[in-house]
């Protein structure tokens, strides 16, 4: 977190010269829109906000109600089309139990295969997909990976969390393996942010 501050990274995350108005943005983990605003106010481009929790999504819609270009979807975006239990905890809230805590009571919901997505949606290039899953960011790599439409995203900016899964390191080094064959790395805060780009 300290090189994060000392070099800027709040504003590397939202910096993106190449996008527009025609760009289109898919933000997985919408929460209460404060990254999706950002991105609206600098570039004005179409925004798929990922967020399945009820309440935020009550909060997303009444803040984005009159920008006809941000489309809040009542979901998540996985491996797998699903329903799930979420436990609700603000910013944190994940379908994965944190490694120390209890267990405790969930919100039902849904979540969909990132591929049956695409593919409903006819999506051929993403600028920029952000993913801030709590724990969702592997399994939602790995299928996009494996499927091969990560190709069709040019940037990707993801936050990676080591406080859901006991193997995190094991599986965020897999992921990076695997993610340099298609984009390389702009920057890398570990645990925190990284930003990667189509090569």
């Amino acid at each position: 977190l300290k090189k994060y501050d000392e070099e800027d990274g709040e504003r590397r995350i939202v910096e993106y010269p190449e996008l527009d108005e025609n760009s289109l943005i898919i933000d997985v983990g919408g929460y209460i829109g404060n990254f999706t605003a950002e991105m609206s106010a600098r570039y004005g481009c179409l925004i798929y906000v990922f967020e399945p929790i009820p309440a935020f999504v009550k909060e997303l819609k009444a803040r984005f109600e009159k920008n006809k270009k941000i489309n809040i979807q009542e979901m998540g975006l996985g491996c797998q089309t699903v329903k799930g239990s979420m436990i609700s905890d603000g910013s944190a809230s994940s379908l994965y139990k944190r490694k120390k805590t209890k267990s405790e009571s969930g919100i039902d919901v849904s979540i969909i295969d990132v591929v049956e997505w695409f593919d409903l949606n006819k999506i051929e290039h993403v600028s920029l997909m952000a993913i801030n899953a709590e724990g969702g960011e592997y399994p939602l790599l790995d299928r996009l990976i494996d499927s091969g439409y990560i190709s069709k995203i040019e940037n990707l900016l993801v936050q990676f969390h080591d406080i859901y899964q006991k193997d995190a390191e094991e599986r965020l080094n897999k992921i990076q393996e695997r993610l340099s064959k298609t984009h390389r790395p702009v920057f890398q805060y570990k645990f925190v942010w990284e930003r990667w780009k189509r090569k």
